[in-house]
């Protein structure tokens, strides 16, 4: 589902639904499908050919990456995941925590134009 917007600058919108959503359940199916035909993640797989090519990686600290995917429907879409599959993020012990911490405020310092270089320090 996508929303229109009349706002020229970056912003962000949340929605909360009491169903999952059409793109999001396709996905999960899709994921499921993945790992009952390979018996790994889809998501893990995704990473470590992101990895294994290098040219869409924008900041990884081992674990944690953020990555522009090559399936991307948005020329801005980044991906922002931890490296090793997790139920949830709140599942992350402090090490992931930091190091995707680390990750989102390297991405988000760069999207806003405050970054000077590519160090996600």
């Amino acid at each position: 589902m996508e929303v229109g917007v009349t706002l020229n600058h970056p912003h962000g919108q949340i929605y909360a639904y009491p169903f999952v959503p059409p793109i999001p359940a396709r996905e999960l199916e899709r994921q499921r499908a993945f790992h009952a035909e390979h018996g790994r993640g889809l998501l893990a797989s995704v990473l470590a050919s992101e990895r294994a090519d290098g040219r869409r990686i924008l900041f990884d600290v081992g674990d944690a990456v953020a990555f522009m995917p090559a399936f991307a429907r948005y020329a801005y879409e980044i991906r922002m995941m931890p490296a090793a599959p997790l139920p949830s993020l709140a599942d992350m012990d402090g090490a992931s925590a930091r190091a995707m911490a680390r990750v989102m405020k390297a991405v988000f310092k760069r999207s806003t134009g405050s970054g000077t270089g590519p160090s996600p320090m």
